[in-house]
């Protein structure tokens, strides 16, 4: 009899705990006293955190097949996808919280320019999202309306007008110590394709040796002071161009984030202002010419265009905005539903294993 009793217990305690779970409110994910995120924003953040997760995994071992499978950062990966969703949710609120705080709002204009760049996206790709559990509105608050509140809130401290703004000069500093100006020319080292669709082929070795004797010859004439634009005139004379094609390519990008090959990018590194070097990238059979340039003749073109300011701005003070963001996460006293996010676990954003016919 007493176990029976025992038994009984413990199915009635299982019935209310399965009640209560049932019963609970789902309709936020993280909320504070006055503000909250919805489920869908929820599987938003969880989704990006996903493919974030299947990158570092990627990098780690190129032969991964199931991301779920693995570990990331020394976590199991389903474990940090959820806590970095968690984290991101954390950041909107904060942000949310800090635009309400510094007395910010959107205009009409800015309220309807965010939602028409979210509306767009939604038309592209709304069904995906909705068979995931997202609602229109959730991806509007998530993707459109708290970033634009984060652009807005950004610009009110660092800005020209903000309350710890960047002045042009630490800008400049910061700009001249970060970025590389650089120029360069490229040469196929194949023949075009033919007519019948033949791929195209590899130069021969006499051809090859021709190519790189006269970027040398291009290199020489740099390094002894020639200006490249008149380089790249000689180039387009020697290649047969038309008149109306530019060869010559000039880039100013973050040290750490220069788009040329490796190969490029090491020697671009070593080189000194005004110095040129050729290198040859097998992989994508390649001829490269490139010049470093002095960063210092784009800073003050940098200062007087609003959106490349404002872009390096963003890039300058990040860390710092991230930092601020992350001391008010730690102020705030954040509610988590679990209830909420645990019905949309990780293994929604795999794959689904096409059936057989």
């Amino acid at each position: 009899m007493k176990k029976m009793k025992f038994f009984c217990l413990i199915l009635s305690a299982l019935y209310i705990a399965f009640t209560l779970a049932s019963c609970a409110d789902k309709s936020w994910s993280l909320k504070t006293s006055n503000s909250s995120l919805s489920p869908g924003s929820f599987i938003l953040l969880e989704m990006d955190a996903y493919y974030a997760a299947g990158q570092k995994v990627s990098e780690a071992n190129p032969n991964a097949k199931d991301v779920l499978k693995e570990k990331v950062d020394d976590q199991p990966a389903n474990e940090w996808i959820r806590n970095k969703a968690i984290d991101e949710g954390k950041f909107l609120l904060a942000i949310k919280k800090l635009f309400d705080e510094n007395g910010l709002s959107l205009t009409d204009e800015e309220q309807k320019k965010a939602e028409n760049a979210g509306i767009k996206q939604w038309r592209s790709r709304g069904k995906t999202f909705e068979d995931l559990g997202v609602g229109k509105d959730s991806f509007l608050e998530a993707k459109s309306i708290i970033p634009a509140k984060k652009d807005k809130l950004f610009e009110a401290i660092y800005g020209k007008d903000g309350s710890n703004p960047v002045n042009d000069e630490n800008l400049k500093s910061y700009y001249e110590d970060n970025y590389t100006h650089y120029t360069t020319l490229s040469k196929l080292l194949t023949n075009p394709a033919q007519d019948g669709g033949q791929a195209p082929q590899p130069l021969t070795d006499e051809e090859k040796a021709a190519a790189k004797a006269k970027f040398d010859e291009y290199v020489n004439k740099l390094n002894d002071g020639e200006d490249i634009k008149n380089i790249a005139s000689q180039f387009k004379t020697d290649e047969a161009m038309k008149e109306e094609e530019d060869p010559l390519m000039s880039l100013t990008e973050k040290s750490d984030q220069l788009t040329l090959p490796e190969a490029a990018n090491n020697k671009l590194k070593e080189l000194e202002i005004g110095k040129a070097a050729v290198v040859e990238v097998e992989a994508d059979s390649t001829l490269y010419l490139i010049q470093k340039q002095d960063v210092k003749t784009k800073s003050s073109e940098m200062l007087e265009d609003a959106t490349e300011r404002d872009s390096v701005l963003h890039e300058q003070s990040k860390a710092n905005f991230d930092e601020l963001i992350k001391d008010q996460v730690s102020q705030m006293d954040i509610s988590v539903n679990y209830a909420a996010i645990n019905q949309h676990p990780p293994s929604i954003f795999q794959p689904k294993n096409k059936k057989k016919k």
